[in-house]
């Protein structure tokens, strides 16, 4: 066992695609491209060396970076290059992917620092209330010996019965997390969370327009590269990374082997937009399938993003709205007994 690899980010992917398409490029050889990489510490060294050995044994490109646990989503890109022919092509797509998926996440972790970070003080100072604020406001009251109204009683009892189990609780999260933390830095197979997004809402809208940008992308590439569409699509079903969509992807196929069109086999599978089966039966109709699946991949990219920035936009205001809204309420909550008393006088 050992740590993943910096060279697994998607950012130093997005360089080693870019630099290893370059040198390919400018013609040449992979084993001499992977070398200068390594001497230029673009690629550590020891992975550097074991791909090369790969290599010279004559594995391809693809069998060598996945022995060497690269991400399957990478080592998706490079065998269907491999498949049509053109190891350039396919590094530049990953080069745009990563680099693209790498600057979403910066956006996204740049937006949600102000919002959590409100979220963590809030957090804290929910601890401080039900550590040190509400038992001295529930000895006050029992001193008093008032009757305290419905909202009141039920707000001290729940803080009273969650006190209890409030360090279980805290100890059972770090736990958690430490736990994820060991997985992602030990464990070279990749965490497989997809049923947990398919099951949250906004999540699985995001699940299922990142598969659709994928499958639209690649297809678009494979048959522009000259591959059949069975072809491309056995080779998706197998390489694919997005493990709750393969059957589907095989219920498409197998209608195509029936005579159904293209754009009627897609309706076969729950994951697949309504835009792209539309947008591929205009491809089939005009003859021009390829070109409106990049069309397409390029689009949706354009309109994943434009979710994300709106989704970070409008965080930020709505934490603050619950997280006051809430604050309120216990306060409120907390002195109605002193109000009721002041009325009594």
């Amino acid at each position: 066992m050992m740590f993943r690899p910096k060279i697994f980010k998607k950012e130093n992917l997005a360089l080693l695609s870019y630099h290893l398409s370059s040198l390919l490029q400018s013609g040449l050889p992979l084993i001499a491209s992977i070398d200068f990489l390594v001497e230029q510490k673009l690629l550590p060294l020891d992975f550097g060396k074991k791909l090369i050995l790969f290599l010279e044994e004559g594995l391809s490109l693809a069998a060598a970076l996945k022995k060497l646990h690269f991400p399957s989503f990478f080592v998706s890109f490079i065998c269907i290059s491999e498949e049509y022919g053109d190891y350039v092509l396919g590094l530049k797509q990953c080069y745009k992917y990563y680099s693209s998926h790498a600057k979403w996440l910066r956006e996204l972790k740049q937006a949600c620092i102000y919002p959590f970070f409100v979220l963590f003080l809030v957090i804290i100072a929910l601890f401080f209330m039900i550590l040190i604020v509400l038992p001295k406001f529930d000895e006050l009251y029992k001193t008093m010996d008032l009757t305290l109204p419905f909202l009141t009683l039920f707000l001290l009892t729940l803080f009273n019965y969650f006190s209890y189990f409030l360090w279980s609780f805290l100890l059972l999260s770090i736990f958690l997390i430490v736990v994820i933390l060991c997985y992602k830095a030990f464990v070279k197979k990749k965490l497989n969370l997809d049923g947990i997004l398919l099951k949250i809402p906004f999540l699985k809208k995001y699940y299922i327009f990142n598969f659709n940008h994928y499958f639209s992308l690649q297809l678009g590439f494979m048959l522009k590269a000259g591959i059949p569409l069975l072809k491309a699509l056995e080779l998706l079903c197998e390489l694919t990374h997005f493990s709750k969509v393969k059957d589907s992807l095989q219920m498409v196929k197998a209608a195509l082997l029936k005579g159904e069109s293209f754009a009627r086999s897609l309706l076969k599978s729950k994951f697949m937009l309504v835009s792209l089966t539309k947008m591929v039966a205009l491809g089939e109709k005009i003859g021009s399938l390829d070109d409106i699946l990049l069309n397409y991949a390029a689009n949706l990219e354009i309109l994943i993003k434009n979710g994300i920035n709106k989704f970070t936009t409008n965080l930020e205001p709505f934490l603050i709205f619950v997280v006051g809204g809430f604050i309120a309420f216990i306060v409120i909550v907390l002195f109605l007994p002193m109000l009721q008393l002041v009325k009594a006088l």
